[in-house]
């Protein structure tokens, strides 16, 4: 297993692309390539920007954003994001 490796920024649209690039760099040194890592920088887009958009800014919270990049044992990338903004109710929706 990969040494796991983390990051921790504000949750704000100024953070995105250094948070996105945080995991594809990581990505990358651990093997992967070409569309797997765009296919990872497009899922992460969405989740963040959700975050970022609807748990903080929309919310009036302030707070971070942190990122856990690991690979395990069979090669698959484990990525976990962790806030402190709002959370989502999908009842509500």
């Amino acid at each position: 297993m990969a040494t796991p490796s983390s990051v921790t920024l504000p949750g704000e649209m100024d953070s995105l692309h250094a948070l996105i690039g945080f995991v594809t760099s990581y990505a990358g040194e651990q093997g992967f390539v070409g569309k797997k890592i765009s296919a990872v920088e497009l899922a992460l887009e969405e989740v963040l920007v959700n975050i970022i958009k609807h748990a903080y800014k929309e919310s009036g919270i302030e707070g971070t954003i942190e990122i856990r990049c690991r690979k395990d044992d069979a090669g698959s990338l484990i990525i976990e994001i962790m806030d402190s903004g709002l959370p989502f109710d999908i009842f509500s929706v």
